[in-house]
């Protein structure tokens, strides 16, 4: 997809993430290094093996479900990777019969709650690649 890095690329789907979402985690790199790389573990664990081998539910969680604001309408899952107060929102987008991993955006966070703003605007863009 135009504009994606490829980040993983294992047997279960590839994941891509946003130049938005690279940008945040080299940032963070600088003064959490441990925290990014738990993301990227996670992110090359579900490129490999897929969600339901993920051990920890609370590193990679469903969000809920939004509404994509298409013309074709319905709602799309919206996952988190999440390590210590780093979180990268995304979700599976399906093209050309092949599933794959989107990271939309990516946050510091200092509560527990999502911002459901953010999960709508994530979805919005999930269903425009859809």
């Amino acid at each position: 997809m135009d504009g994606f890095e490829s980040f993983g690329s294992g047997s279960f789907c590839p994941v891509l993430v946003a130049p938005s979402v690279t940008e945040f985690l080299v940032k963070e790199n600088k003064s959490d290094r441990r925290h990014v790389a738990k993301i990227g573990q996670i992110l090359e664990k579900l490129s490999v093996y897929g969600p339901l081998h993920l051990n920890n539910t609370e590193q990679f969680k469903h969000e809920g479900k939004f509404p994509t604001g298409n013309v074709r309408g319905g709602d799309v899952s919206v996952y988190v990777v999440k390590a210590f107060q780093l979180r990268v929102y995304g979700g599976l987008v399906r093209r050309n019969g092949k599933s794959m991993f989107v990271c939309i955006e990516a946050a510091k966070k200092k509560k527990n709650r999502a911002d459901q703003q953010q999960l709508k605007r994530v979805a919005r863009i999930i269903g425009e690649l859809q």
